[in-house]
């Protein structure tokens, strides 16, 4: 029986490792062991330094090489079999590095990545001048997440599959966290020299036959996790929501016609393929999906506008989940849609007919306000023709009249705030930062108030900065104002689920149960000075920034309980 040697890497696990007693393992040794099988030769695996078997295999000392990823560059060397896998490659850096969080972040920043892997071709090209990346090169994928959590370099670039094999294997998988979305989707085939194309047609064909006989998906089952039987066919297509599997590979392994109908895509086009790879990319944060394969415990949720068919604005509820085994291990993805485009349709009349009688309100409130000053302004213009050679009368409405013509200026200027908002442009803020900023604004107001602080680093809701500064600024300083003499001043931000708590308490004079009612009106002040606009205009933008605001006081003191939607911690 024919003999064929293949080499591969010997530092690839979960597709190409040697296990603790010396036996070739792996996910791309079984394919190949099965196509040798089917096609009645012996196959020879001989696994090493990555960098050394490219060597090899280009003088002529093995007549294939395995778990190679395919690409245009690698076609001037090789002939590639028909792919066998698709994976992804991705960065990742340690989990307290807030600074790193998108590709470009890596920018002058030291990344470890495999020599001669797919992922050092990646990252050569994004690094130029103007956005230099310091590369260093390390033999195997485990040396360079080594190198990371001992924090001599700042990212590491591989296959995320490798990358997570590793660090769960050493109990460091919580050390870090992916960045971005995958920098490369990689097919998988086995290599030949040029001349070799005798055995191309000979594994092809191979390939062929253990797809149609079922070893193939026998194989990807075992090592990647079953094709979801335990979710019936049957079952997610009587489900009224969309539903979509993913496996540990990001391969979708079933999706409904729900889910293909909400979405507008074509079934048969988007099964068994590569998320990345399909139309759902157009839809879903690849960033989420990555995150989610990643961490078990991670868990998504949040509504998605966008346009169909027909050009119309469609609303849906995503809900993104890992499915777990009976050990608790992460063996894909369930993603649940759900068509929620009337009810925000009936949100949005709601707040426009909010919109509309909170409009008439403040008109009148507005028409009140400024009736009183210009009665005021009015009563000296009448009295101004007798009373011109009155030097009292003269001193009096030099002091009265530029006052009222001052409150109607406030009082326009707090209206055009109102009224011409800008949109909020979305960013996630670190909130200890934020706070340490906010109150050294504050120290030299009133020394006899002492501000407690209890919020972690990377606490971040996901906000328009400038406008948070104007709502907690508003808050605090309504905090101080409360207080008489001296007093204390409580922060605290924690997250609830998807979203972040900020609570802000004081010990001042507190508001009154009929008070509180109120304190959102325009014009409702209690203040010997003010307008009485900065509640109300607090509540609009804690609205616009998808927030939610609740004040509770008893008399002796008042607590404002912010909630906003959180970024990941």
């Amino acid at each position: 029986m024919r003999t064929i040697e293949i080499c591969g890497d010997l530092n690839y696990p979960p597709f190409e490792y040697y296990d603790k007693d010396g036996n070739c393992k792996g996910f791309s040794i079984e394919i190949t062991k099965s196509i040798a099988k089917a096609m009645n030769f012996e196959v020879v695996f001989n696994l090493m330094e990555w960098t050394e078997a490219i060597q090899r295999i280009k003088r002529n000392e093995f007549l294939a090489i395995q778990g190679m990823s395919i690409s245009n560059e690698r076609k001037e060397d090789f002939v590639f079999s028909k792919e066998y896998v698709t994976v992804f490659h991705s960065v990742y850096t340690l989990s307290n590095r807030a600074d790193i969080n998108v590709i470009n972040d890596l920018y002058r920043k030291k990344i470890a990545v495999q020599e001669n892997d797919i992922s050092y071709d990646i990252i050569i090209k994004k690094s130029n001048i103007n956005h230099p990346i310091h590369i260093v090169k390390v033999r195997n994928q485990k040396i360079a997440l080594e190198m990371l959590i001992n924090q001599e370099v700042d990212a590491i670039a591989g296959n995320r599959m490798v990358i997570l094999y590793y660090a769960k294997d050493a109990g460091t998988a919580s050390m870090i966290k992916s960045v971005g979305a995958p920098i490369n989707i990689t097919k998988f085939g086995l290599g030949f020299r040029k001349n070799r194309r005798d055995l191309l047609k000979l594994f092809n064909d191979g390939i062929q036959k253990i797809r149609e006989d079922g070893t193939y998906q026998r194989i990807y089952d075992n090592w990647f996790g079953e094709q979801i039987d335990f979710i019936d066919n049957q079952i997610i297509e009587t489900t009224g929501t969309g539903i979509i599997c993913l496996d540990s590979l990001g391969v979708i392994k079933a999706i409904n016609n729900s889910a293909c109908s909400l979405l507008r895509i074509n079934k048969y086009r988007t099964i068994f393929k590569s998320f990345y790879e399909s139309e759902l990319i157009n839809f879903i944060d690849g960033d989420i999906i990555q995150k989610t394969l990643d961490d078990s415990s991670n868990v998504y949720h949040n509504d998605i506008l966008f346009n169909d068919y027909f050009d119309e604005k469609k609303w849906l509820k995503i809900n993104i989940s890992p499915l777990l085994d009976s050990g608790n291990n992460n063996t894909g993805i369930i993603i649940n849609l759900r068509d929620v485009t009337i009810e925000k349709k009936s949100e949005e009349a709601l707040k426009t007919y909010d919109k509309m009688q909170s409009l008439g309100r403040l008109i009148l409130n507005v028409a009140h306000e400024i009736r009183n000053p210009l009665t005021s302004i009015k009563n000296f213009v009448d009295l101004l023709p007798q009373n011109i050679d009155d030097p009292e009368f003269r001193t009096s409405l030099l002091k009265h009249v530029p006052n009222q013509v001052s409150i109607i200026d406030n009082i326009l200027k707090e209206l055009l705030t109102y009224s011409s908002p800008r949109l909020p442009h979305f960013q996630c803020v670190e909130l200890s930062s934020f706070f340490t900023s906010l109150l050294d604004c504050q120290k030299n107001r009133k020394y006899n108030i002492e501000f407690m602080l209890y919020i972690e680093k990377n606490v971040k809701i996901y906000v328009d900065e400038k406008q948070l500064w104007q709502i907690m600024m508003n808050i605090v300083n309504n905090a101080i104002e409360a207080i008489d003499n001296e007093g204390s001043i409580y922060i605290s931000a924690n997250y609830i689920g998807s979203f972040v708590r900020i609570t802000i308490e004081d010990d001042g004079i507190g508001i009154s149960k009929d008070d509180l009612n109120n304190i959102f009106d325009p014009f409702f002040t209690k203040k010997e000075t003010g307008t009485g606009l900065g509640l109300y205009i607090t509540y609009q933008l804690i609205s616009d920034n998808n927030g939610s605001i609740v004040i509770e006081s008893n008399g002796n003191g008042t607590k404002v309980i912010l909630n906003f939607k959180g970024c990941e911690a």
